[in-house]
């Protein structure tokens, strides 16, 4: 029996050392922070609401944190500091009497086990039996049933107020968004005790398998039993599932599964075939993400630490398990890893401190200094240091500067809910609760984008309409424009004629021709570019070119002509998922219905370009309705669609996939991209838009080019002039 009572657990020194463990990050809904509780005062006052069983925990804070290569979703919950600190101490007691009754074949949340030695006791397991049952409890920790844990606790633990606290942890509600959910079922996954109490619950399982004489690996809800054949598996998995019915649990069908030793299957991220060991294709994408994550600080020497404790860990088992193509592409990928590093702070800090801090790397494999210090080099010459410009580049630098600076005070983007847009005394103001929260002068703003619910006024219609500053509607959840109010000039009717009269011609193909030449050749120019780095992207550019140069050109209908652009597609989005999937798990372009933070991205970004097209093709006194790619739609403007297509790789994918690959932070929350996301993207979108590139041999801004091309589209219709597509240049 676990006899100790709170008056023996509460102590000066178990609150100093539960103080150590916390993270000073974690902010409950509270609001204290690790300086309020840092203190005899907190901690005596703490002490007698526990032992006068006063005290009772804050509701949790709920969050959606995506799961690791899945389109699914995490359910955490966030308690507050104080009660973090509550369950620390109280942890570190149950912890040690507990895991003395534990079964040594339960490795996860526990002093001497790993997860390395999880892998290692399969593998042996795997040695004297020929099958294996490899499955997991259905959202195991959600479902912990709360009147057979408590009584589990009541057989082991004397003191009656322990049992209390952890009823209160269990049971304690939590709050998203304003609304406050009771919980009844299941541990909080975020309570610092839970992982302690699912070892408890599941001892159960861990005995009845024991009592069975069955052999089994578990890690949390993962776990592996042995069998050495497969009637006898069968009979295993079957007698398993009687008994979680006694302690209303069930098995996850969908990852339950019988292998013998001849079959792949994995386990804890690593492949088994037997007794042989490797590592997934999907937790080593996984692998390199959290490598490049590793430098996502803004100290050099906190990064190299950082990189250091993960290579550290990775040389627990996953390095040994890599195989020679992972192996090479991880020491590939490093490299760059610290190239980005060095890039991210060459102009901020200088060479001699660099140094100083990469001489603290450690390798991921054993390397000589020789050949430490020739990576060392190479990784200055790859960030391409600074040089002294000329006269004309340092002119271009400063330009360049200057023109972001106007690009992103030129944008109102409007994130926050349940502000009041309106004019005041020659300026756009934000107001919230009555107040002027900030003012933008009229003049310098071209475009708003509103990305969620607020009020505006009519004053600030009609100013935009005179000033023709578009006003653009974007839904905050499935990140697609849904509205657009711009200048209210409308399609003149002779063009809308000769719009209407080019449909079902030989015309008509021919500029739906040139709107997928042009979307191909950017995208093709775009891979050759990134090709440069990741030198794997070869085959899809020819299967490109090929459908460009022999098919593009020579269809003879809309349909035929959409079916090798859908081919063109998917070569090119295969191509972005090898350079860019390690990182973010980038399997393929989705647009409807996207939860990836790359997709959503992309989607977010062709948004704002939308908007941009639709408003250049109105200047235009074209008809946004009648398109030649796209099929009509009385609903939508499928003009806009079509011109769009040329515009996509070089304002928005380049602009996301450079920012992925800067490692600039991307965040989904609850299934949407978060406000500093969106803030970001559109920022970087917007730069695009104001920056200068060559154009039919003159330098001009982006959003210009747009124009141009609206108009060149409308003397093609209306002057019968020939349509070329843009093309642009990446660099």
């Amino acid at each position: 029996m676990f006899t100790l009572n709170l008056e023996d657990i509460f102590n000066q020194t178990s609150f100093n050392h539960a103080l150590k463990k916390l993270k000073h990050t974690s902010i409950g809904l509270d609001g204290l922070n690790i300086e309020d509780i840092y203190n005899e005062k907190f901690f005596n006052d703490l002490k007698i609401e526990i032992l006068s069983c006063r005290y009772s925990p804050t509701p949790v804070k709920q969050y959606m944190v995506p799961k690791e290569d899945k389109n699914e979703f995490r359910h955490l919950s966030v308690p507050s500091l104080k009660d973090k600190l509550v369950q620390n101490i109280l942890a570190l007691e149950l912890s040690r009497y507990f895991d003395q009754s534990f079964s040594n074949c339960s490795y996860a949340y526990r002093p001497n086990k790993s997860y390395k030695n999880a892998i290692f006791r399969a593998r042996d397991f795997f040695k004297i039996h020929s099958y294996i049952i490899k499955t997991d409890i259905k959202n195991f920790f959600d479902n912990i049933d709360h009147e057979i844990l408590i009584k589990i606790l009541q057989q082991n633990i004397t003191d009656s107020r322990i049992i209390r606290l952890i009823k209160l942890w269990i049971s304690n509600g939590e709050f998203s968004k304003f609304n406050y959910s009771h919980h009844n079922k299941g541990v909080h996954q975020g309570d610092v005790l839970s992982p302690l109490l699912s070892n408890i619950y599941l001892n159960q399982m861990d005995t009845f398998l024991h009592k069975k004489s069955i052999d089994f690996v578990r890690y949390a809800d993962d776990f592996v039993m042995f069998a050495d054949n497969e009637q006898e598996a069968q009979s295993i998995l079957d007698d398993l599932k009687n008994f979680l019915a006694i302690i209303k649990l069930t098995l996850n069908d969908t990852k339950t599964a019988i292998y013998d030793k001849n079959t792949d299957f994995t386990f804890l991220g690593v492949n088994f075939k037997g007794e042989y060991l490797s590592i997934s294709d999907e937790k080593f994408s996984s692998t390199l993400k959290k490598l490049s994550d590793q430098i996502n600080t803004h100290d050099i020497k906190d990064a190299i630490t950082r990189l250091n404790n993960y290579i550290s860990h990775l040389r627990t088992i996953k390095l040994s398990l890599f195989s020679q193509s992972q192996k090479d592409s991880f020491m590939r990928y490093f490299d760059e890893t610290i190239t980005n590093l060095v890039r991210k702070f060459v102009k901020t800090i200088d060479k001699q401190n660099i140094a100083n801090a990469l001489a603290e790397l450690e390798f991921a494999y054993h390397i000589n200094q020789t050949l430490k210090k020739k990576k060392l080099i190479s990784y200055y010459k790859n960030a391409k240091l600074p040089r002294v410009k000329s006269v004309n580049n340092a002119l271009e630098t400063k330009k360049r500067e200057y023109i972001r600076n106007f690009s992103h005070n030129s944008i109102l983007h409007i994130t926050t809910p349940f502000l009041f847009l309106g004019l005041s005394c020659g300026k756009f103001i934000l107001r919230q609760n009555g107040k002027i929260t900030h003012k933008f002068p009229i003049n310098q703003i071209t475009q708003i984008i509103i990305n969620t619910q607020i009020s505006l006024s009519s004053a600030i219609i009609k100013e935009c309409c005179k000033k023709q500053i578009a006003i653009d509607f974007i839904d905050e959840k499935t990140n697609l424009s849904y509205a657009t109010l711009f200048t209210p000039n409308q399609a003149i009717p002779k063009n809308t004629t000769l719009q209407i009269s080019l449909l079902k011609t030989k015309k008509s193909i021919k500029i739906a021709q040139q709107f997928i030449f042009g979307k191909l050749k950017n995208q093709i120019n775009y891979l050759k570019y990134l090709n440069k780095y990741h030198k794997e992207l070869t085959p899809y550019i020819e299967t490109m070119q090929e459908i460009l140069k022999n098919k593009i050109l020579e269809t003879t209908n809309i349909n035929e002509l959409m079916g090798f652009e859908g081919s063109a597609a998917n070569a090119y989005w295969q191509a972005i998922s090898v350079a860019i999937g390690h990182k973010f798990n980038f399997t393929g372009r989705i647009t409807q219905g996207a939860t990836d933070v790359v997709n959503s991205s992309l989607n977010y970004g062709y948004a704002i370009l939308y908007s941009k097209i639709l408003k250049s093709i109105v200047a235009t006194g074209l008809s946004p309705h009648v398109s030649y790619l796209h099929a009509l739609n009385e609903q939508k403007p499928t003009l806009a669609f079509d011109l769009i297509e040329e515009f996509r790789t070089f304002i928005v994918d380049r602009t996301i996939i450079s920012m992925v690959n800067k490692n600039e932070p991307f965040e989904i929350s609850e299934g949407m991209l978060s406000i500093k996301t969106r803030q970001n993207i559109t920022k970087n979108i917007n730069e695009r838009f104001f920056a200068y590139t060559r154009y039919r041999s003159e330098e001009i801004r982006g959003e210009d080019i747009i124009l141009r091309q609206a108009y060149a589209l409308k003397h093609s219709i209306v002057d019968n002039q020939k349509y070329k597509p843009f093309i642009g240049r990446f660099q």
